[in-house]
């Protein structure tokens, strides 16, 4: 540590050498820094989390030093979150550590800890991150229309679109889409609009949103019936048709 001036010095044949100049030919100021350990993000939202259920995030730890930090302890103080780490773990000048920290909610509200890293960092032995998450019983998926209008007439364009949102624990899962015709009780379902129910099974990933989704696009015609056509929309457990996971979405839309 401290100031370093470098000089040339010249040597003849017989070993005669110069003296040393006044002035360097560079000077250079050394003063290593140590470890420094810090925390890339210092909270994190787990979201709503299905009871029982688990999420896990990755706390990463950056040494911004010139040498090795040693990481002594990564810990939480509730039952909520736990962090999963063996101590101790060196991290190299300029290099990082995950630290996994999960969330395992075991009934419904609000959590909040705490996560307390200990380091042999000089300046900061000892870190704090804020983690939050929510418990909640299992949420079922729910989808949504909607369309450019609720009336229409002649050379209107219609286009009818869909979301999908499943909250909760990843799933499979059937999909039905259907309008009912106007002045009858007849369903033509999607995607080819036959009078066949026809599913559309998906692979729903955990907290997962799907959409928009078009449906419809068409411009109304002459020859369109006029009247109140009725679109559905619901999600069902796959395989079943009838065993509802959502609510039914309904779209009124009328052509005059």
């Amino acid at each position: 540590m401290g100031t370093y001036s470098f000089y040339t010095v010249a040597t003849d044949r017989v070993g005669r050498k110069e003296a040393i100049p006044s002035q360097a030919d560079a000077v250079v100021q050394y003063n290593p820094s140590g470890p420094s350990l810090a925390l890339l993000e210092d909270e994190h939202d787990f979201g709503t989390v299905v009871i029982d259920k688990t999420r896990a995030w990755n706390m990463r730890l950056v040494n911004t030093g010139d040498s090795p930090v040693s990481v002594e302890s990564v810990s939480t103080t509730t039952q909520w979150f736990r962090a999963d780490f063996r101590a101790p773990v060196a991290i190299d000048a300029g290099g990082h550590l995950d630290v996994p920290i999960t969330f395992a909610p075991s009934e419904s509200g609000a959590f909040q800890d705490t996560v307390t890293v200990q380091s042999d960092d000089p300046n900061a032995s000892s870190l704090v991150a804020t983690v939050r998450g929510e418990g909640a019983d299992e949420m079922p998926p729910t989808i949504r229309l909607a369309s450019t209008g609720s009336k229409l007439s002649t050379s209107d364009r219609l286009i009818v679109s869909g979301w999908l949102d499943n909250p909760g624990d990843a799933k499979t899962a059937d999909v039905y889409v259907a309008v009912r015709l106007a002045g009858s009780d007849t369903l033509c379902f999607y995607p080819n609009w036959t009078l066949a129910p026809q599913a559309i099974t998906l692979k729903l990933g955990e907290a997962s949103k799907l959409g928009p989704v078009t449906l419809l696009d068409f411009c109304v015609g002459d020859g369109v019936e006029r009247g109140e056509y009725v679109i559905f929309g619901a999600v069902v457990a796959a395989g079943t048709r009838y065993d509802l996971l959502s609510d039914i979405a309904v779209l009124n839309i009328v052509i005059e």
